[in-house]
């Protein structure tokens, strides 16, 4: 009996809580070829996603070879200088030089935006060296608020050390501190990523500044609290075992 109702809890639970740690994420293992828009591979149920779009960017495919053989992108055509700034931004439009993406959050979310997650390799001599994520919202007034990672300097060799490097960054700097939980709900994000600083000295005919990216994921928690039909059950099997205890204890 108590198995039964352990069950129970679980399989009403899964339904209402999302992963604890993807809002969204793009692994690009669920492509069959390049020219596929970039769907998110997986997101809370909580959210709608955007496809991962570019600006004036060209991507690539490549089926295997990734952190773990995966399938990864290639993006070429970044600059040589950070342009991608959050201050000023009148709207929740992408910047040139940038991938970025959208999330919808549902009226009833509960959570909070934690980093900006991927994994990367810089293919050749004139890869990007820096690399920085950020994230807009709107205010209660219909301003925009930002939050950034800042930038992060790539500590391998551009077209030696090709193995693929997976980081995380917090959002550490903002004109406003993320909104969390309540705050959220009903709200739409604007995420962006921006790489940039590759190379121009002595570079061979054939290199493209290529970055590999996999995995690139928005992360957090999202819709962590059950619906209020789990919590009932939940807490009506809590009572159960319960009664079930105290009536052993009488035997």
């Amino acid at each position: 009996m108590k198995s039964a109702l352990l069950a129970l809890v679980l399989a009403s639970s899964s339904f209402s809580v999302a992963n604890a740690s993807v809002i969204a994420q793009w692994d690009w293992n669920n492509l069959t070829d390049a020219t596929e828009v970039n769907l998110a591979s997986c997101f809370a149920p909580c959210v709608k996603v955007t496809e991962l779009s570019f600006t004036d960017l060209k991507q690539g495919y490549e089926p295997k070879g990734g952190s773990h053989d995966s399938a990864y992108r290639t993006f070429t055509g970044w600059g040589s200088e950070f342009t991608a700034t959050p201050e000023g931004r009148a709207d929740l439009s992408a910047a040139p030089g940038t991938l970025w993406f959208d999330v919808s959050f549902d009226t009833g979310f509960q959570g909070s935006i934690d980093s900006f997650d991927f994994c990367f390799s810089q293919l050749d001599a004139a890869s990007p060296r820096e690399m920085q994520a950020s994230i807009y919202w709107l205010n209660t007034e219909g301003k925009v608020e930002w939050a950034t990672t800042g930038a992060y300097t790539a500590s391998t060799i551009p077209g030696v050390d090709t193995d693929f490097t997976c980081v995380s960054l917090p959002f550490l700097q903002y004109s406003s501190p993320l909104p969390t939980g309540a705050a959220l709900a009903g709200q739409t994000v604007h995420v962006e990523f921006q790489a940039w600083g590759g190379s121009t000295d002595s570079i061979p005919a054939d290199a493209t500044g290529s970055l590999a990216l996999e995995n690139i994921t928005l992360s957090g928690v999202a819709c962590a609290v059950p619906e209020p039909g789990s919590a009932m059950l939940i807490a009506a099997v809590g009572f159960i075992a319960l009664l079930r205890r105290h009536r052993h204890l009488r035997a």
